[in-house]
């Protein structure tokens, strides 16, 4: 089974002049926590295209904790937590031959996205969503219909910008997705009420929450 984790702007844009245009605390907690957290004895792999490699800091050459799995063919010298591959067929492959292997997440970029979203094994998104527009070069590709939100986090700001995070499963049932108005969901609301300022998508989300009494489909 292969998992997807990326952050989107308002547009679904990832990527911008060969690197991510933005570096929000809470998301880059969020990624490292998700992509992290394996049960002791086991390791997780962050599999990725060559440019989001290289868009990566060289302390972070490879992201420590994780098996790295970089596609490409250009030279690259492996280790212990670094390999190369082909295609996402022989860095599966590679990966299963390890033993020690409990997650396999997709980090990106469009190509590889797209690629693991037309496979039945991808299973779950982990999407950050941006409340703003990056002017991004790079697109998030269209997700497929079989995939079905069933979690939204609360809005959080993030240096100044509205985040939130979503998770998507394949082949769930439609139903409700159950959340409760927060503290910081109702300052929101109520400084809504009192301007006529155009209203964000997170805000509308907000008021759809409240007008709905803390539910929405």
């Amino acid at each position: 089974m292969i998992e997807i984790i990326a952050a989107l702007d308002s547009k679904n844009g990832i990527g911008k002049e060969g690197k991510l245009p933005w570096s929000l605390p809470l998301d880059l907690k969020y990624f490292k926590e998700l992509t992290l957290k394996a049960p002791k004895g086991k390791i997780n792999a962050v599999i990725m295209g060559r440019k989001t490699w290289e868009s990566l800091p060289e302390r972070l050459q490879p992201l420590p904790g994780r098996t790295n799995v970089v596609l490409t063919s250009h030279n690259l010298e492996e280790s212990k937590n670094l390999l190369k591959a082909s295609s996402l067929e022989e860095a599966l492959e590679k990966l299963e031959k390890l033993k020690n292997i409990d997650r396999c997440f997709v980090i990106g970029g469009a190509t590889l996205y797209k690629e693991a979203l037309s496979r039945e094994d991808c299973l779950d998104l982990y999407l950050t969503r941006i409340d703003a527009d990056f002017s991004c070069e790079v697109f998030f590709p269209e997700i497929p219909e079989e995939f079905k939100i069933v979690r939204e986090s609360q809005p959080f700001q993030d240096k100044g910008f509205w985040i939130y995070f979503e998770t998507q499963k394949r082949k769930e049932e439609p139903g409700s997705v159950i959340w409760a108005l927060s503290p910081e969901e109702e300052k929101i609301l109520l400084e809504l009420l009192n301007r006529e300022k155009p209203l964000s998508e997170i805000e509308k989300r907000v008021l759809e929450k409240a007008r709905s009494g803390g539910f929405t489909s």
